[in-house]
């Protein structure tokens, strides 16, 4: 019996390393503070970015007092800009329950996307990459930017935005550019910190243990058990 659970950890081992790690959901965290005077650093600034069938699910939420802007501080970027290496025409829709609710460029509050065509929830937007740069900070030369209809530091846009994009997950994680080692920026202020700072963060890839690294690890945990067994019980013949 024990040699045939040894082989059945064996077998679970070497499958663990042969089998792919299939993304279903990725997390970017906030790494990096640009504004002037800083915002601060925090974790609980993240990007979760998660497949839903065919389409990419991109939900940004921002921490407690902090919220998105349109200061000019990303010059041809916006609130959230991200980029990718090809070329790329998407199409950006609202998801249910999603905030803010409503996409425009005439509600104050609202978000628009860069270069779109249509006005969400009622349509979807549509945009072809282009350049978005804020100088010394970032450039996506296929880039897109979410535009937050505020004036200046007003922090109108809230600090929560869920959209979908019309490419799969495994293609949009594929694709997607790092500009200074970040994928994505937002313009965002802190009314947390003393004059509200404003500027730019950007959002990292936080590495999860693969799911093949964990059985793996399992694996190795039940060999060792099972050696420590047959030890014991050859100590005592």
């Amino acid at each position: 019996m024990r040699c045939k659970s040894t082989s059945i950890l064996f077998a679970l081992a070497l499958g663990a390393l042969a089998w792919p790690s299939v993304a279903s959901a990725v997390t970017f965290v906030q790494t990096s503070d640009d504004c002037d005077p800083l915002c601060g650093t925090t974790a609980n600034n993240k990007i979760d970015v998660t497949a839903d069938g065919s389409n990419t699910k991109i939900s940004v939420s921002l921490a407690s007092g902090w919220g998105f802007v349109n200061t000019g501080a990303s010059g041809t970027g916006g609130a959230l800009t991200f980029g990718l290496t090809v070329p790329t025409t998407l199409t950006f829709t609202t998801v249910s329950g999603g905030t803010p609710a409503q996409w425009t460029n005439t509600t104050p509050g609202g978000f628009q996307v860069q270069g779109g065509s249509g006005v969400l929830p009622t349509s979807s937007q549509t945009a072809s990459s282009t350049l978005a740069a804020a100088p010394g900070k970032f450039s996506f030369t296929n880039g897109f930017a979410i535009l937050c209809n505020g004036s200046g530091a007003s922090g109108l846009c809230g600090g929560t935005l869920t959209f979908e994009l019309n490419v799969t997950l495994a293609t949009f994680l594929a694709e997607l550019a790092n500009s200074n080692g970040s994928p994505f920026f937002a313009d965002v202020i802190n009314n947390n910190r003393t004059g509200a700072p404003t500027g730019i963060i950007d959002f990292t890839q936080a590495v999860p243990l693969p799911p093949a690294a964990l059985l793996f690890g399992t694996a190795l945990v039940g060999l060792g058990v099972l050696g420590r067994r047959r030890r014991k019980v050859l100590a005592e013949v």
